[in-house]
């Protein structure tokens, strides 16, 4: 294949880095929030032209083990000093903030059995194939005699105060569907590493060694699965996620590190995570969001 340039808000295509930049320097020119804010986020507040923007991204990119690259992307964002103020919460997590948790997660569980159908469905890998398979049971239909966690997130939620019925009919946030709406769209229209460098990266979150990759925190303080602070069936939960997200999100970056450089995509699946990095950070605010709307009804 022959590699391209994706940009990390509207996923257009373009022959180069340089060529990337420029688009975002004109769009950023052109007073674009999306555009303005992604680079204010990930890049830099003052205003560069091509060049220099076209430097500033190459430091981005560069690396020199592309696995870490993506680890030390995802740690930065939401582990740095300040932490990502979710993963702060999650410390000592409200019942107010599990049950909007389990709301928002609801519909990012939906989407992802989806994201994962359409890289079975693209794939030609066996390999890849498999995991997807196994993906997509695990988190939603139940493996190996285990009820699925989407099951267990469901009983979260009924521990947290809120029905099964109240989760199953609720819509997501705006914040969440925005979200969705960005996976959605590289799920039908992207190549199959593209859509697995999308999604499987974010699995880092609940990776119970992101201390040892630099995180001041970990998702959760280990301490809630057992001191009694929160429902058993959250501690449940937690700890199904903190026990599968490990292998689930290191396996993904082995197979994106190496299919690729095979398929010469590298840059191109660096900047995909990127865009899928912003719309999960988006995502992750909105299950704060609901917590907030449902202080005083539980």
């Amino acid at each position: 294949m022959n590699p391209v340039s994706l940009c990390p808000v509207c996923l257009i295509s373009e022959p180069s880095l340089k060529e990337l930049s420029a688009h975002l320097v004109e769009r950023a020119g052109q007073s674009d929030p999306g555009h303005i804010m992604w680079l204010n986020r990930n890049v830099t507040s003052k205003k560069l032209d091509t060049d220099g923007l076209s430097s500033k991204f190459s430091e981005i990119m560069r690396y020199s083990d592309l696995k870490r690259w993506f680890v030390d992307i995802f740690v930065r964002r939401f582990f740095g000093e300040p932490a990502h103020r979710f993963i702060r919460l999650m410390q000592k997590p409200t019942k107010e903030l599990l049950a909007g948790y389990a709301i928002e997660h609801h519909h990012f569980l939906k989407q992802w059995v989806k994201s994962c159908a359409y890289i079975l469905a693209k794939t030609d890998s066996e390999e890849v194939a498999q995991y997807e398979m196994e993906n997509m049971s695990t988190e939603y239909f139940g493996w190996n005699g285990l009820p699925s966690h989407h099951e267990y997130l469901l009983q979260m939620g009924e521990a947290a105060g809120i029905s099964r019925e109240q989760i199953l009919n609720s819509k997501p946030l705006g914040k969440t569907e925005d979200s969705i709406a960005l996976w959605r769209k590289i799920a039908r229209e992207s190549h199959w590493l593209l859509i697995l460098s999308a999604m499987h990266p974010l699995e880092l979150i609940a990776n119970k060694r992101i201390r040892k990759y630099g995180g001041t925190y970990g998702y959760f303080d280990p301490s809630i699965l057992s001191d009694g602070s929160i429902p058993e069936a959250a501690a449940r939960f937690l700890y199904q996620g903190y026990s599968a997200d490990q292998s689930h999100s290191e396996d993904a970056l082995e197979f994106i590190s190496r299919y690729s450089q095979e398929l010469d995509m590298v840059e191109e699946c660096q900047e995909i995570f990127l865009a899928s990095v912003d719309a999960f950070d988006l995502y992750l605010l909105a299950r704060i969001e609901r917590g907030d709307l449902l202080k005083g009804k539980l």
